[in-house]
């Protein structure tokens, strides 16, 4: 348990308990095995699960460990891998549907009053579990699984798992290093952020011919501890944020981080734009909600941007970095998606693919 972070042991074991892991799969190799589960998070249980990855060595050791909260780039494993772990680790993995029925049973002096003959399960009796649900089965130990074969559908997977791992290693190479990437290029980003000067809102109190009374405009002590808690985002997690999103419109944290803040390309030119009635414009950022459905047109978009950026660095000689959500340090509740940093030209790039060009050569 020395590779988790903190506390991530303790809270992994209530998430546990608290039988927010689900759909584990553990598979076997020469090599020691992989651990595949999902954790339903703590407190949102209604969003998506976070997937959790878990490599381990031939004694048990924990090799690599991945999971898509914010917590999961680090080194060390946070509580959802603790609890995926812990669920692995655990003799007892009976479910309430494995226990036997307890409802709507009849009193005991109703059966006693009226004895029946046998029972259903006497009656027709369950058969026998051809495989050994408790034996370890590996990659190369095929044959050791009863009423299993090479030629057979079982077989057949644990050898397709058996020719595709080595492709699936070299794409976690490549994703690995692309993260690393990014990583280090958003940090310098972050870094950029501490020493640049920041603008505040104020309101005008009063004037006079000498002077004018100025407020600045803060956060409603009502809502300050929410905004704390939601919106305010340090360093490391700006860095996580930034990276888990990096695919942006296909990824769950891009839409959730997103929508809380004001953003270049949704709210910040409505806001700039607007000369009157702000309540009424907060009103519909508020009341905006993004329900999944995309026009004709966005989808054309999404299908050609990775097109578009790889004829940019074909056609420059330059190379465009993909990035995820960034966050304003100091006014987190300001944020932007760049398509792709060029950190050799100090530029942004913004890709646009309108329907109407693929229309006209139609």
């Amino acid at each position: 348990m020395q590779t988790f972070r903190g506390k991530s042991v303790s809270k992994g074991h209530k998430l546990f308990q608290s039988h927010h892991v689900q759909e584990v799969v553990e598979i076997r190799d020469s090599g020691g095995g992989f651990i595949h589960g999902k954790v339903t998070p703590q407190t949102r249980v209604n969003n998506r699960p976070y997937d959790v990855k878990v490599e381990v060595n031939l004694d048990r050791t924990v090799r690599r460990t991945e999971c898509t909260c914010k917590a999961g780039l680090s080194v060390r494993g946070c509580k959802h891998v603790a609890a995926v772990c812990i669920f692995i680790n655990n003799e007892c993995t009976q479910s309430k549907t494995d226990q036997p029925q307890c409802w709507n049973q009849p009193r005991e002096s109703q059966v006693e009053k009226y004895k029946k003959g046998c029972t259903i399960a006497q009656m027709f009796p369950g058969q026998e579990h051809l495989i050994d649900c408790n034996a370890t089965y590996t990659f190369n130990d095929v044959q050791n699984v009863p009423y299993c074969t090479e030629g057979s559908l079982f077989g057949q997977y644990i050898q397709s798992e058996k020719d595709i791992e080595p492709l699936r290693e070299i794409a976690r190479e490549e994703e690995e290093k692309r993260k690393e990437e990014a990583y280090i290029i958003m940090d310098q980003i972050y870094r950029l952020q501490e020493s640049r000067r920041d603008y505040s809102c104020y309101e005008v109190l009063s004037v006079d011919d000498l002077k004018m009374r100025l407020r600045k405009y803060t956060c409603p002590p009502e809502l300050q501890s929410k905004y704390e808690e939601k919106i305010v985002a340090d360093r490391s997690e700006c860095l996580s944020i930034s990276v888990l999103s990096e695919s942006q419109s296909d990824c769950f944290e891009w839409f959730e981080e997103r929508a809380k803040r004001v953003t270049c390309s949704s709210k910040a030119h409505r806001i700039k734009t607007r000369r009157d009635a702000f309540e009424s414009l907060a009103s519909q950022f508020k009341k905006n909600k993004f329900d999944g459905k995309m026009t004709e047109a966005m989808k054309y978009g999404l299908e050609t941007e990775s097109n578009a950026r790889k004829s940019f660095e074909e056609q420059s000689g330059l190379k465009v970095t993909s990035v995820g959500l960034i966050i304003n340090m100091t006014q987190p509740f300001m944020a932007t998606s760049p398509d792709g940093i060029i950190l050799s030209e100090s530029s942004l790039l913004e890709i646009k693919c309108p329907l109407a060009v693929r229309i006209s050569k139609s």
